[in-house]
C-alpha cells in the first residue's frame, strides 16, 4: 500500500527484527509496538481509513473485543476495517476430525507445555490458535464492537504453484467450488459516519 502512496503503519507485540525494520524503513512504514488484547492503540481517534489485520485474531488469548473496539476508535467515520482469519469449517479441518485429529498445532507442544507469554499481569498463549471462526462468528465481533454495514464471506484460494504443487490446483479450485470448505474468511465493517 505504502508503493501506490498511501500512509501505512504497522504494530506488532515485539519490535521488529533487523530484517522487517529495514522492509518499513525503507517503504516508509511506520511501526508501533503494543498487545492489542490490552493496550489502547497509539493513534488519535478518527486517524486511519482503513485498518487491516491479517491472521491475527486467531492468535488472541482471551477476548477480540478490546481490539475490535480500537479499530472502531481509530477509524475515520465511514472508514473500514478489513479482518481475514482460518476458517474453522475449511476442508482440512473437516478432513482432520474425520481422521480423528484435532484442527490445532501438536496439543503438546502448545497447549500441554505451552509457556505463556506475561505481560502486564496476565498470560498470553500467541504461538497458537486459540480460536478459529465461522462466518457468523466473524461478523458477530465486528456487530457486537458498533460496526456496520458488515460482510463476512469464505475467502477464494488464489494460490500460484509451480512444479509437483501445480497437481493440487485442480483440487484447490474444486474445493473453491464450495465455499464454506475454503481455508480463509475475509471480513469487511464500516465505523458509522
Amino acid at each position: 500500500m505504502s508503493r501506490f502512496g498511501h500512509e501505512c503503519h504497522a504494530l506488532d507485540l515485539v519490535e521488529p527484527q533487523e530484517l522487517l525494520r529495514e522492509l518499513y524503513e525503507n517503504a516508509g512504514i511506520q511501526y508501533a509496538v503494543g498487545n492489542i488484547e490490552v493496550d489502547d492503540l497509539p493513534y488519535d481517534d478518527d486517524f486511519f481509513d482503513a485498518v487491516s489485520c491479517c491472521q491475527v485474531m486467531e492468535h488472541i488469548t482471551h477476548s477480540p473485543l478490546h481490539p475490535m473496539r480500537e479499530f472502531l476508535r481509530i477509524l475515520k467515520p465511514g472508514g473500514v476495517c478489513e479482518i481475514d482469519v482460518p476458517n474453522v469449517v475449511c476442508f482440512r479441518n473437516r478432513s482432520r476430525l474425520l481422521r480423528g485429529k484435532n484442527i490445532t498445532y501438536d496439543y503438546v507442544r502448545h497447549y500441554v507445555n505451552a509457556e505463556p507469554i506475561l505481560y502486564k499481569g496476565r498470560s498470553f498463549y500467541l504461538a497458537r490458535h486459540n480460536r478459529e471462526f465461522t462466518r457468523d462468528e466473524l461478523r458477530a465481533i465486528y456487530e457486537v464492537a458498533g460496526f456496520e454495514r458488515v460482510e463476512a464471506r469464505f475467502l477464494k484460494s488464489r494460490r500460484h504453484r509451480t512444479g509437483w504443487g501445480k497437481l493440487a490446483t485442480p483440487f484447490t479450485a474444486l474445493k473453491d467450488c464450495i465455499p464454506s470448505l475454503r481455508k480463509s474468511l475475509i471480513a469487511y465493517g464500516y465505523k458509522p459516519a
